[in-house]
């Protein structure tokens, strides 16, 4: 059934997110969203709270400046020396699901999918994936900004087919709801790989249950652990603290000793 929102564009009741069969919809009242929620519980729906989610922030620390030190930690250039990941027909679709993705970058534009995107608020597919505050755009060029150009930085792998489905506006929040179309459009197109650089405290089985699903078709999750300074193990952030096989929790690491800094999760 419908997860309500108490505060968001109306929607109708009737439209459906994802695939597991979640819907969403509004509820108009002035009483605890938790109440509402439990009373329509009685009436035997099966409903939860459409949670707001946000994205991780980058931090501005001098560090970021350069990747160098962050790809030679990882040994990209030793893998690199067997495969680039250019110029090859068997190049992964990697979906970033996120606030949109600036194709027309320079160091983006040649590892993007002909399919461009999907643009989960506005049901609109294509060039309304735009992104409108660029943090889509730097995980983007972190997982596969064209390599070896002379220009700009060098993603991971420098020919993985970009597409990106944005479910966060200009201020970096978006709902679950939209999240989980974001997750069945991207397994849709044959993306094996999403990226999900956003997180919140609150569950939510819809959106667990669309992971799932993606899973099954043999895709793998990859989440930004958050930057909240916390332990995860402690103070859960979702959806990178459901217990699913196919999630793999990123966290930051200080390049001065190879630890989780303070503000990492």
């Amino acid at each position: 059934m419908t997860p309500p929102r108490s505060s968001a564009p109306a929607r109708s009741s009737s439209e459906a997110r994802g695939a597991s069969g979640a819907r969403a919809g509004r509820v108009d009242s002035d009483d605890d969203i938790n109440d509402v929620v439990e009373q329509l519980k009685v009436n035997g729906l099966e409903v939860e709270v459409d949670h707001k989610r946000h994205r991780n922030t980058v931090p501005n620390d001098s560090g970021w400046a350069s990747i160098r030190t962050a790809m030679e930690d990882i040994k990209a250039p030793q893998a690199w020396d067997i495969h680039t990941g250019a110029s090859s027909s068997s190049s992964p679709i990697v979906c970033v699901i996120d606030g949109g993705i600036n194709y027309n970058h320079p160091d983006l534009k040649a590892n993007m999918h002909p399919l461009i995107g999907y643009d989960a608020l506005s049901n609109k597919q294509g060039s309304g994936v735009m992104d409108q505050d660029g943090h889509g755009s730097h995980c983007s060029g972190t997982i596969a900004g064209v390599g070896n150009n002379a220009a700009g930085i060098t993603g991971v792998s420098w020919g993985a087919k970009l597409v990106g489905c944005r479910f966060m506006d200009k201020n970096g929040e978006g709902y679950d709801s939209d999240a989980i179309e974001c997750i069945c459009w991207c397994r849709q197109q044959g993306a094996k790989i999403t990226s999900n650089s956003w997180g919140g405290s609150d569950t939510n089985q819809a959106l667990l249950d669309e992971m799932l699903l993606s899973e099954a078709a043999g895709g793998l999750f990859i989440v930004a652990s958050g930057n909240e300074g916390t332990d995860t193990s402690l103070t859960p952030s979702y959806p990178g603290s459901y217990a699913v096989p196919s999630v793999i929790h990123v966290s930051a690491v200080d390049p001065q000793n190879d630890k989780v800094p303070s503000w990492s999760n």
